[in-house]
């Protein structure tokens, strides 16, 4: 199993910290409370996000773990179980689903020490794969032994840098300037939407989009996911859009938490980016951050696509690398796979033989 099991409270450690009780089925006042403590959680890391992605995809488990030392320092690692094998024995994980930012989030500073007890347990011989997807805002790098590190890149705005919104604007490239003054003279409208009817009509935008995108795609949601998180709207989610002479021709959702405003996800008409509504659009969300007093604007990932990447760095965004990280699998794993190619392989040489032995 993935972290510790444990049903009753365990003592676990040596003087540097112990491990008092360890909870699989965390509560969802006690994942509030721990991530609104920590600094560097985003909206990915809190319950809100795991809710909507587990009823939206029943297939998967959360196999969050909350973590407890004796001094009332707390640990959680937001986890999802994202497939089994041979019975369930093994499993595979991912911190965060779908490739969000993952990893641990604490009630408060945590020693090094303690940090190091509780990783120590986050992957097993059963694991058959194990993904965190990092988080650029805490690097927890020097103390993930087993893993393989993978870079990835986001683009964001520092917001409290900068004094007021026209300095955030003139950070902008001309090009980029150009695009919001024509959205303007269009007409473009910018807003949130306050219905499910407004969100099926950004829902089919995207899939216009995806299918535009074609094979090139690296992720696809199902409306049942959008859904969910427009419900979540008190929780910090909100769905942008931009019209176009009454139409919705494209959008945002962003995601607010803990002085974070992440852009989880866009879809765009190729009209939209003609006449400057992406760009006017998220000109009004990093106004509405701003003003809001968030620290962060974030673009997030953008999947590996250079014409993404280079728009969000045209909206005055930094480029900001951090890693990704993966496990090597358990030693069970290692096993299992092996005798499992080998038994795969033993019927095409038995077929092979067969052929040969035939003339004789």
């Amino acid at each position: 199993m993935l972290l510790y099991i444990s049903a009753t409270p365990t003592t676990i450690g040596g003087p540097q910290g112990q491990i008092m009780n360890i909870i699989e089925d965390v509560p969802q006042k006690l994942w509030d409370n721990i991530a609104s403590h920590c600094s560097h959680s985003t909206f990915f890391h809190t319950y809100a996000w795991s809710d909507a992605f587990k009823k939206a995809y029943p297939e998967f488990k959360n196999a969050t773990k909350a973590i407890q030392f004796e001094d009332d320092d707390w640990i959680l690692f937001p986890v999802m179980e994202t497939g089994a094998e041979l019975g369930g024995f093994f499993k595979y994980y991912k911190s965060c689903e779908p490739g969000v930012y993952g990893g641990p989030i604490f009630n408060r500073s945590i020693s090094l020490e303690k940090l190091q007890l509780a990783l120590d347990g986050l992957s097993s011989m059963r694991t058959a794969d194990l993904v965190v997807y990092g988080n650029p805002f805490y690097d927890w790098s020097p103390y993930l032994e087993g893993f393989e590190k993978r870079t990835s890149v986001t683009h964001l705005l520092i917001l409290s840098e900068f004094k007021n919104t026209d300095e955030i604007s003139q950070r902008f490239e001309r090009g980029t300037k150009k695009g919001i003054r024509n959205a303007e003279q269009c007409g473009v409208e910018v807003g949130l939407l306050e219905n499910e009817a407004g969100l099926r009509s950004y829902y089919e935008v995207y899939e216009k989009v995806i299918a535009d995108w074609g094979e090139k795609a690296t992720s696809f949601y199902k409306y049942e996911l959008f859904k969910e998180l427009f419900e979540k709207t008190k929780e910090g989610v909100s769905f942008w859009y931009a019209k176009y002479m009454g139409k919705i021709i494209g959008g945002a959702v962003t995601c607010q938490f803990n002085q974070h405003l992440d852009v989880w996800h866009a879809a765009w008409l190729p009209l939209a980016r003609e006449i400057g509504a992406a760009k006017y659009a998220y000109q009004n969300i990093i106004d509405f951050a701003f003003t809001s007093g968030i620290k962060y604007f974030d673009f997030n990932p953008s999947g590996g696509h250079k014409g993404t990447e280079h728009f969000k760095e045209s909206m005055g965004c930094v480029r900001l690398e951090f890693s990704d990280f993966v496990y090597k699998h358990g030693m069970l794993w290692e096993l299992y796979s092996k005798f499992k190619q080998t038994a795969d392989a033993l019927p095409a040489a038995s077929n092979v033989a067969l052929k040969l032995l035939k003339p004789f």
